[in-house]
């Protein structure tokens, strides 16, 4: 079929576990098919040239044989690892088109990188032109609320984002989802400090 590859704004994520209960699955041939788009149909020129997606897109990638995972990157990821091929359909989606629509299946069955979610929103607003209420609407998301608390951690400081994805063997605590919004609130060169403390104090 050609080159596969996973879009820039997923973020959807599983636990360890349900990974291997998914390579079971496909084992036994019991999945559903992935979704992809051609390269040239789900991005425009411009998100092309993003160094999200020229990282795993080789410049010289055949945009004919070139597809984009709408929806399917961990059944994908599981049947590479396992070696063998997946069943896909191909819909001829535009990212515009296919996040929204997926986001809302994710959401439902799957877990959300609250982080990777931030910015896909952020990059929906800048991206779309829209006002906060009509990407909720767009989203079916619970109310501005959501999305208000959502775009506030993109004010957490790299260094205590690393703590959240990757915390220290040697402190107690591990920082969650409510101390990074806790967090974003403060100036950014008192963010780390205070992570630490918390992480101290578990």
């Amino acid at each position: 079929m050609g080159n596969i590859y996973p879009n820039r704004l997923n973020p959807n994520e599983m636990e360890r576990f349900d990974v291997d209960q998914l390579e079971n699955d496909i084992r036994v041939d019991d999945y559903d098919p992935i979704t992809i788009s051609p390269l040239e149909v789900f991005y425009t020129a411009k998100a092309r040239r993003d160094p999200r997606v020229t990282a795993i897109i080789p410049n010289d990638a055949d945009p004919a044989k070139t597809y984009i995972i709408s929806d399917g990157y961990h059944r994908h990821t599981a049947a590479t690892r396992l070696g063998t091929h997946i069943r896909a359909v191909i819909k001829h989606q535009t990212e515009a088109d296919a996040m929204p629509h997926f986001y809302r299946r994710h959401r439902l069955r799957g877990k959300l990188n609250p982080l990777k979610e931030a910015e896909m929103f952020r990059h929906e607003l800048d991206e779309r032109g829209i006002s906060r209420e009509e990407l909720v609407k767009l989203y079916n998301l619970s109310g501005v609320s959501y999305l208000k608390t959502r775009l506030a951690l993109l004010n957490v400081t790299t260094n205590v984002v690393d703590l959240y994805y990757e915390p220290s063997k040697d402190l107690p605590g591990r920082l969650t989802i409510s101390h990074l919004r806790s967090l974003s609130y403060l100036p950014k060169n008192l963010q780390f400090a205070v992570a630490m403390m918390s992480l101290e104090r578990n």
